[in-house]
């Protein structure tokens, strides 16, 4: 492929397809209804900034299905790995990890986390200790290599540049 030639194959990063309108007029071959899109880096330091698409909402009503008063929507999310650990204070209760499992957090960051409300005792205050782990903590969802949220540049568009290949910006 000459990209590899001019780039290098090693500069190669991703294939991504741009899903555009549909071609109907297609009747003796496949519609065609995409472009692809090659990413390619100068070299081997270039630097990636990701994008990010925002969360669906049946996605949030799933995993993020408990809300503040404010409206800030989280999830609750336990609070030990594996290995085993020492028992920590919540508040006035010394509480042990499950058997072959530690506290991930400190017993300072545990503090603070129950000052702030963060962290949660599910079943009445009997199940073990969990934490509000909060969506606006999050970016969204990492764009990925297939496109098809993006419209075509029609011959209206105030970005149209009359170039015949012209891809949305």
């Amino acid at each position: 492929m000459i990209m590899d030639e001019v780039f290098g194959y090693e500069n190669f990063i991703n294939e991504i397809i741009w899903k555009r309108g549909n071609n109907k007029r297609a009747e003796r071959k496949y519609s065609i209804n995409h472009d692809t899109i090659l990413f390619y880096s100068k070299n081997s330091t270039f630097k990636f900034f990701p994008q990010y698409t925002p969360y669906e909402e049946d996605y949030l009503n799933k995993y993020y299905p408990n809300k503040e008063p404010d409206g800030r929507r989280y999830q609750v999310q336990g609070m030990y790995g594996k290995g085993s650990g020492p028992a920590m204070y919540f508040g006035n209760k010394l509480i042990s990890p499950p058997p072959g499992l530690h506290w991930r957090w400190t017993q300072d960051k545990i503090n603070k986390a129950m000052k702030d409300g963060i962290i949660v005792f599910p079943r009445e205050g009997k199940g073990m200790p969990r934490f509000k782990d909060y969506l606006d903590n999050k970016l969204g969802v990492p764009v990925r290599t297939i496109w098809d949220d993006i419209n075509e540049v029609n011959s209206q568009a105030t970005e149209r540049v009359d170039y015949p290949t012209q891809k949305p910006e």
